[in-house]
């Protein structure tokens, strides 16, 4: 017998509603999307929905075998929240007025179907402190931590114009004058204090308004606010506070605050869809530096989850790396640098460094680095940037330190790093990236990865990098889903985030996207993205261009031609991937023997 979850929708209307959905241009650009989405409810409507379990799913959608532990292999988790996202955006865009609402609860597998209620009269209608109803199932603690730690969802991340101000007033606060909220929440202030000459950009997030007088309104307005302080402290480059007395943005913008951006907003709640607009204001000119409006239609989880998706999708814009707020403190720091040592500075530079290397920049960011070092010996974040840095000696054999030794050189500074700020994910992530150099470490990588996921699961950099690590240590499905996560998290993904896309495609037989994805990796300095590319046209059988691919990559490397598995080292990839690779490079007429 056919089974539907809600009784006033019939099978043939649940079909009739799946087939629309999937014949979308949202479903059509996510094939995996629509294979879980056609099983879940060809499962659900023969009357099995009770079997969709994670291993269930595993099995026979994503053919793993019985081994298949859905704890420690997350593909299915990541795909029902990659398909959740995929409904609401239908919803927002194709099937808006739609009278059939298909979802998939969080907590569940099992997809639901109901009529939209778009008639109700004002005295049926939901009194204005109802709250939204609850999810069908709610997640135990360890699921809910294993989910933040492996994966960072974005619900909503649009484009938005960056207005960059020329007279935008830069003011350092060091680290003893003000400390973030989570800090103080954690007690967690040694690791805060003791970074001394560190400077921050200093964010002051202010209770966001609710025009009406609606209850909900004003509580998630108000949860909101607190969400995305919370959320903005996981960036530890950031300072935040939580303003909380009253509205007026000329309280924040002196002292004892020192503030130099606020994020402020305002909410509008309709029924069960929510409207919410968030903006990035310069504390000193008022000017209005990033605007962006989140939408939620067909709510039907409580406000809690409201909070979650709509901070973290702020906080990702704005708290990043290469982030909007870093970006323009970054900017204006290094323009008034002027000759002076400034390892905030510095690290930014290593950030601009980082989205696409040269020997050139490695040599200048090092340089920089170190000095700020020896004023600053105590600034955590140098420390890693620094680590990196020497790692690149290794990885790209960029510009050899007499000192020798850059993989026991960048995990000793990426040590510094962590005992100066252990709460750091930049920390954790960059000690995971330096220990991944020396063989015999694998174990103690993943630990720092995921340490450093689960205290930040919104930096898109953490996410590419554990994508790329976790890839080579064999967990490949993950590694993708993290990376795709990353390019969707950043708002301006370097190149080298593809890598990992580029060598699962190769390795795959998928030569044609493995092209595209080596064409948006390619960086002129890095041996790997010369490989990748030169091995993917060689097996499309574009001799020509796989030939002028291999003359510039013997032309860059010479010594990749005398001892290409030396060359290819320090990659970490398993040997018979390297062979592969290897393999499409002697398709390209080169002697590797």
């Amino acid at each position: 017998m056919e089974q539907v979850a809600s009784s006033d929708v019939t099978p043939d209307e649940f079909r009739a509603q799946v087939a629309r959905i999937l014949a979308s241009d949202e479903m059509e650009s996510a094939p995996r999307n629509k294979q879980l989405l056609q099983y879940l409810v060809d499962e659900q409507l023969a009357g099995r929905g009770a079997r969709l379990k994670g291993y269930t799913i595993g099995l026979e959608v994503f053919e793993r075998d019985a081994s298949f532990d859905p704890q420690t292999d997350t593909v299915v988790r990541v795909q029902a929240g990659r398909l959740r996202r995929s409904l609401e955006l239908f919803y927002a865009r194709d099937g808006a007025g739609d009278d059939i609402i298909v979802e998939l609860p969080r907590g569940s597998y099992a997809p639901v179907a109901s009529r939209r209620d778009t008639g109700a009269s004002p005295a049926e209608a939901e009194p204005d402190d109802a709250m939204p109803a609850p999810p069908p199932a709610a997640e135990d603690n360890q699921t809910r931590r294993r989910r933040l730690m492996l994966l960072a969802p974005i619900y909503v991340v649009a484009a938005c114009a960056l207005a960059i101000v020329v007279g935008l007033l830069w003011t350092q606060t060091k680290t003893s004058d003000i400390i973030s909220e989570e800090a103080r929440l954690e007690g967690d202030l040694e690791s805060v204090t003791a970074v001394s000459g560190e400077f921050r950009p200093v964010v002051a997030v202010v209770p966001f308004a609710a025009p009406s007088e609606n209850p909900i309104e004003e509580r998630l307005a108000i949860g909101l606010s607190r969400q995305i302080v919370a959320d903005l402290a996981r960036f530890r480059h950031l300072y935040v506070v939580g303003i909380n007395d009253g509205r007026d943005r000329s309280s924040v913008a002196g002292p004892p605050h020192g503030v130099t951006f606020i994020v402020d907003g305002i909410v509008r709640v309709e029924r069960i869809s929510f409207r919410i607009t968030a903006t990035l204001i310069d504390a000193q000119t008022s000017g209005i530096l990033w605007s962006q409006t989140y939408t939620r239609t067909n709510v039907t989880h409580d406000l809690l989850d409201i909070e979650a998706e709509v901070s973290r999708s702020i906080a990702t814009v704005l708290g990043q790396s290469r982030g909007i707020v870093n970006r323009m403190a970054g900017q204006r720091a290094m323009l008034a640098q002027e000759g002076d040592v400034d390892a905030f500075a510095c690290v930014f530079k290593f950030y601009e460094y980082a989205s696409h290397k040269t020997r050139a920049q490695h040599m200048q960011v090092r340089k920089c680095l170190t000095d700020a070092l020896e004023v600053y010996p105590l600034h955590a974040p140098a420390w890693s940037a620094l680590s990196w840095v020497i790692g690149d000696e290794y990885r790209y054999g960029f510009n050899a330190d007499p000192a020798g030794n850059a993989v026991e050189r960048s995990i000793a500074a990426a040590e510094r790093g962590v005992s100066l700020d252990p709460y750091n994910s930049m920390t954790r992530q960059y000690l995971a990236s330096a220990l991944f150099l020396a063989p015999g470490n694998d174990r103690r990588v993943k630990e720092e990865l995921y340490r450093a996921i689960e205290l930040n699961p919104y930096n898109s950099e953490l996410l590419a990098e554990a994508g790329w690590t976790l890839s080579v240590l064999g967990e490949w499905d993950v590694g993708e889903e993290l990376t795709l996560q990353a390019i969707e998290l950043s708002p301006a993904p370097p190149k080298w985030y593809r890598g990992v896309l580029a060598v699962h495609r190769f390795i795959r037989g998928k030569f044609e996207r493995a092209l595209i994805e080596a064409e948006q990796y390619f960086q002129e300095d890095v041996l790997l993205s010369h490989v990748i590319l030169t091995a993917s046209l060689a097996h499309l059988g574009r001799d020509r261009d796989a030939e002028k691919a291999a003359e510039a990559l013997l032309e860059k490397f010479p010594e990749f031609e005398i001892d290409p598995y030396k060359a290819m080292q320090s990659s970490r990839l398993p040997a018979a991937i390297v062979e592969q690779l290897l393999n499409g490079v002697r398709l390209a007429g080169v002697d590797l023997s």
